[in-house]
């Protein structure tokens, strides 16, 4: 049996008519290929061409015949490069989470979920329609409510841009109706100094006339004359009625006392006195004040400033 490559028959057979190679017959053998060289030439067996050879792929068991000459030391072993490749690959196979195909992957990238960019694509992104141009665009799931239009040009295609009508900056304006670029261009600020301790602040406009004093502490320990108590003392000096200014009566003091008629006259600026705290401070006040026999009138500084003829005349009435 270990000299079976001496036998003519089975050598032919092996070389002729299932068209091994040299190297395959001597590795069956358990001899080198020289020696199945020189048993062929011995018994006379003609030389095969290498496109009559027939071989055996190792990775899919295919027999194929080589499309070049092989060597005595090089045996091909696979079909095609297909199987060559096949062979050395040594990887994983994923399923992709999109489409569910299946796809070859490095063990190096082993995590990898998707077979394609397309597939990762559809898998992370969402298609939405651009309400300016009609033009299809994907964006990411996760900030897909952040993005409405495809592009910065769509988006601030109607834009409206506008000059201030104060200070001439030209800004973005989000309606029609909007002709200042800032608060501060439509509402300018006012400030004005306080009567008592010279400080100044800011006053909401339409406060501008009524309010004087930076706070409640100012008003309180001011002891000169108001806007309202000057309109008023003019009054009394154009109808020559004789009158005291800040008269004192027991802890309270009076803005105006008519002594002929004893009268008490009190001015309530309209910013200080229209609280609740000091409307129930004027009721006590007041009701002291007649029980001792004096008469009370309060004008507000609407009336001074409004109908000052009309307070007057409630005065000498």
């Amino acid at each position: 049996m270990d000299l079976i490559y001496k036998d003519r028959e089975w050598l032919e057979y092996q070389y002729v008519k299932l068209h091994r190679h040299i190297t395959e017959i001597a590795k069956d053998a358990g001899v080198h290929y020289n020696t199945i060289r020189w048993w062929l030439r011995k018994h006379g067996i003609e030389r095969q061409y290498y496109f009559e050879m027939v071989f055996k792929c190792q990775f899919c068991g295919k027999a194929f015949k080589p499309k070049y000459r092989p060597q005595a030391s090089c045996i091909p072993k696979f079909c095609s490069n297909k199987c060559y490749h096949d062979s050395t690959k040594k990887g994983v196979v994923n399923t992709c989470v999109n489409c569910g195909k299946k796809f070859y992957i490095y063990n190096c990238r082993k995590d990898q979920q998707y077979c394609s960019l397309k597939c990762r694509k559809e898998y992370k992104q969402v298609k939405k329609i651009c309400p300016r141009c009609k033009k299809p665009f994907w964006v990411y799931k996760t900030g897909a409510d952040r993005y409405t239009y495809c592009s910065i040009a769509c988006s601030r295609a109607k834009t409206i841009r506008r000059k201030c009508l104060r200070c001439g900056k030209i800004f973005t304006a989000k309606r029609e109706d909007i002709r200042y670029c800032s608060e501060l261009c439509r509402r300018p600020p006012v400030y004005i100094q306080c009567l008592r301790c010279g400080k100044e602040f800011r006053v909401s406009p339409s406060l501008k006339e009524e309010k004087q004093f930076c706070s409640f502490r100012c008003y309180r320990k001011y002891t000169g004359e108001t806007k309202p108590e000057k309109k008023m003392r003019l009054l009394l000096e154009q109808k020559k009625i004789d009158y005291i200014q800040e008269f004192q009566i027991g802890s309270y003091c009076i803005d105006f006392f008519l002594p002929n008629q004893e009268l008490c006259i009190e001015v309530d600026g309209k910013y200080w006195h229209s609280t609740s705290h000091m409307k129930k401070h004027h009721k006590k006040r007041d009701s002291l004040l007649k029980n001792n026999g004096f008469g009370v009138i309060r004008i507000l500084e609407d009336q001074i400033n409004r109908a000052p003829e009309k307070c007057l005349n409630i005065i000498l009435n």
